[in-house]
């Protein structure tokens, strides 16, 4: 998907390394990711071998060695290996894109093939019936055919978003990668918690009262020494990044509420750690995986059912150990019982002890 390559493409491109997040949160090198079963009209967890978690038919030889510097390395160091990353997630979602549109105009011709064969069936019958002859009748088919009408906003709405993906953040990004302009702004967050899953994909938003679709590139992938948070977008949508990145790095659970939310409201792609998944009650399990279909909810509304228990519970055991109650007001003390109150489940299990929800209780009530 580089421009001017007219080279074949490797099966198998990742979009997240394989040796680095992926590696890291894979057990027996298999992750999980949620998928659509249309045999069943759900969202199912599937298990995927790292070989082909997040790949898709991107690059030839020649060019999938552009990302060989991170995916040696297993991290991101220089700003060159940001914006490569950020490529490669814009490449995937414009081929999904176009494999969506493809499919959608192939329906749509199959639709009207098979509308069409059935309309002179019944027409011929009706006209020998009439004895009228074809030549008086105008054939109509789309005119009044609202599943037509339907693929029709399909395809255009989905022609919109790739041409303004191509203009507005692919062609700009090249363009950063390889003249070194600054058309594409972003911000890198190291969050200092191993946060078990590897995200890429984008979110789109609108500003103001514009009909307009612009979009977040995101990427979240495990490291070392932490899980590196990547937000960018258009450099025109600067403040409006900045505005979020400002809100949700006040505090340790805000960062993993805006990881959980990018994982329900805005994108699919993405792997969690087997062990994780597996902890989480079957109940709250089923409620994530349909939450996923909910796309009336966007990139600004916070989910708020937990996901990462473990880690929620972690930075929480880290503020009782500070012990600095005291110092905080009373909005933040509601927000920490809020989150303390998500990792309660009366089908499953509490992992907090009764002293710390009595404690939790009674500030609550206090205040």
């Amino acid at each position: 998907m580089f421009p001017d390559c007219n080279e074949k493409s490797i099966k198998h491109s990742h979009t997240i390394q394989k040796n680095g997040g992926l590696k890291m949160i894979a057990e027996k090198n298999h992750v999980y990711r949620p998928v659509f079963s249309y045999e069943k009209s759900k969202i199912t967890m599937k298990k995927t071998s790292i070989n082909y978690a997040s790949t898709f038919p991107g690059f030839c030889i020649e060019h999938e060695s552009a990302f060989n510097s991170f995916e040696k390395n297993k991290e991101f160091k220089y700003d060159r290996d940001i914006k490569l990353q950020l490529f490669r997630s814009l490449c995937r979602e414009l081929h999904e894109k176009n494999i969506l549109l493809e499919n959608n105009i192939n329906k749509k011709n199959e639709y009207k093939n098979y509308q069409l064969d059935n309309f002179k069936k019944i027409l011929a019958k009706y006209l020998r019936k009439m004895k009228l002859k074809k030549k008086f009748y105008k054939l109509m088919l789309d005119s009044k055919d609202f599943k037509i009408l339907f693929m029709n906003n399909l395809i255009e709405d989905l022609n919109k978003d790739i041409e303004s993906l191509s203009n507005n953040y692919f062609n700009p990004l090249f363009r950063d990668i390889e003249k070194e302009e600054n058309n594409i702004y972003y911000q890198t967050v190291l969050i200092e918690h191993l946060v078990p899953v590897c995200l890429s994909g984008l979110a789109s938003f609108k500003k103001d009262k514009s009909t307009t679709r612009n979009y977040f590139i995101f990427n979240i992938i495990p490291q070392e020494n932490g899980t590196l948070f990547t937000i960018a977008t258009n450099v025109k949508f600067k403040n409006i990044l900045d505005n979020y990145i400002t809100h949700y790095t006040q505090d340790p659970l805000l960062m993993l509420i805006a990881i959980e939310t990018l994982m329900i409201h805005a994108t699919d792609h993405w792997y969690i750690k087997p062990s994780v998944w597996d902890k989480i009650p079957e109940n709250r399990r089923r409620k994530i995986l349909n939450d996923i279909l909910n796309s009336k909810k966007g990139l600004f509304t916070n989910y708020n059912i937990s996901i990462f228990d473990q880690t929620r519970e972690h930075i929480l055991n880290i503020l009782d150990k500070e012990d600095n109650w005291n110092q905080f007001d009373n909005k933040t003390k509601k927000f920490y019982f809020n989150e303390r109150m998500k990792l309660m489940n009366k089908k499953s299990y509490d992992i907090f002890t009764l002293e710390d929800l009595e404690k939790a209780s009674i500030e609550y009530i206090n205040n």
